[in-house]
């Protein structure tokens, strides 16, 4: 037996691991297999001067201890603390055994994680269970088999434990579940966390467990450029940036808008979230729509050079009838005066639809540009030799 002191307690150590491990292992055989009846070997228990020299040693100490008897598992000694605990718990404190008091399965059957350094053990209190870590040293005098078992509550711990597992996997569902690709990076420009839709634009850089921890400018070199000037422009100034970048790989041409934002802690930047949003299809949408509105500008110019061309040899058609006068030239004046009405309508609509394309021209946000030479399709209305 080894003791420490210091200013406020009394550790009591093993002497050797090994020593530590066996005692361990006894006292998970005992609650394994408790025994029905046996008492200490030697006599009286209280003449026995090394159980007194550890009441003594543990009865001021911040240390939670029960010293039983192995391998009966009979109770000793239990130091002060644990019965005050045990008496506000509402747990009756004058049972024999440490068996009573705890058991290696929960309600549900299934045992604790076992490790060789401690034993894992539920406190049965009414029905409710508490996850506990029994740590036992071998404390033999003689004839007497003592075990010295120290005692830690970890229920909290385990389930402050089984609450950040359950964060950390609703945080990673939450994550996938965004379609934009998600990239985090830290002033050392090393990702930190990434989901899966940024897994699938690095298709060949393997899945986020092997990304994170590299270099962003490896793996995505399109988003840093050489020097990644944006990322610490971001880390200086604490500002987010909205790009659009063209990603070019062998089978297509892709544009992304790329929005950079800062993770802030206590006043200074340490992280910066980085979305990759496919913008493919709106770039191809609103190309687009300009090829639209620019052959609708050329249609409509060329259109009013038509109009133009249509009325003036309508003119010098209705002159020449009507100095050849007669049937025959009313005939020809009445025709042309028809077809200068169709061009008369024709003109309203061209200035109903240069109304229309004006407001969807500021709708779309799309300025248009007049172009004063059109070639004049007018050609293609000219008539053939051969009539």
């Amino acid at each position: 037996m080894l003791m420490d002191k210091d200013a406020n307690r009394v550790i009591y150590k093993p002497l050797t691991s090994e020593l530590s491990q066996s005692a361990c292992e006894n006292l998970r055989a005992m609650l394994e297999n408790p025994v029905v009846s046996q008492s200490v070997a030697g006599g009286s228990i209280s003449d026995v001067s090394c159980i007194q020299k550890l009441a003594n040693v543990f009865a001021f100490s911040s240390e939670k201890v029960f010293l039983v008897s192995y391998p009966s598992g009979e109770i000793i000694y239990i130091n002060p603390i644990v019965l005050d605990k045990m008496i506000k718990s509402g747990i009756d404190p004058s049972k024999k055994r440490i068996t009573d008091y705890f058991s290696l399965k929960g309600p549900d059957g299934s045992p604790l994680l076992q490790e060789e350094a401690y034993v894992g053990a539920f406190l049965v209190n009414n029905g409710t269970y508490e996850q506990m870590e029994l740590r036992a040293v071998d404390v033999s005098d003689g004839d007497l088999s003592l075990i010295l078992v120290y005692v830690k509550n970890i229920s909290e711990v385990k389930k402050s434990e089984r609450m950040l597992r359950e964060s950390e996997i609703q945080h990673r569902t939450t994550l996938n579940a965004i379609r934009d690709g998600v990239v985090v990076v830290n002033k050392g420009m090393e990702i930190v966390i990434c989901n899966k839709s940024f897994e699938d634009i690095t298709t060949d850089k393997g899945p986020c467990e092997l990304i994170v921890g590299k270099k962003l400018s490896d793996v995505s070199p399109y988003l840093t450029g050489k020097l990644g000037l944006e990322y610490r422009y971001i880390f200086q100034s604490g500002e987010s940036l909205d790009t659009i970048i063209k990603v070019r790989n062998e089978r297509s041409l892709k544009y992304y808008e790329v929005i950079k934002s800062p993770v802030f802690d206590e006043g200074e930047v340490i992280q910066v979230v980085t979305i990759i949003r496919d913008r493919t299809k709106n770039h191809h949408l609103e190309q687009l729509k300009k090829d639209a509105f620019f052959q609708i500008e050329k249609n409509m110019e060329q259109f009013a050079i038509l109009n133009d061309y249509i009325r003036n040899p309508l003119q010098a058609i209705m002159g020449l009838a009507d100095l050849h006068g007669g049937d025959m030239g009313e005939k020809i004046i009445s025709q042309a005066l028809e077809i200068n009405s169709i061009v008369t309508k024709l003109d309203a609509g061209w200035i109903e639809s240069e109304k229309v394309r004006d407001m969807l021209s500021k709708h779309y946000g799309i300025k248009l540009k007049r172009r004063p030479n059109v070639e004049s399709p007018i050609g293609m209305l000219q008539t053939n030799d051969l009539y």
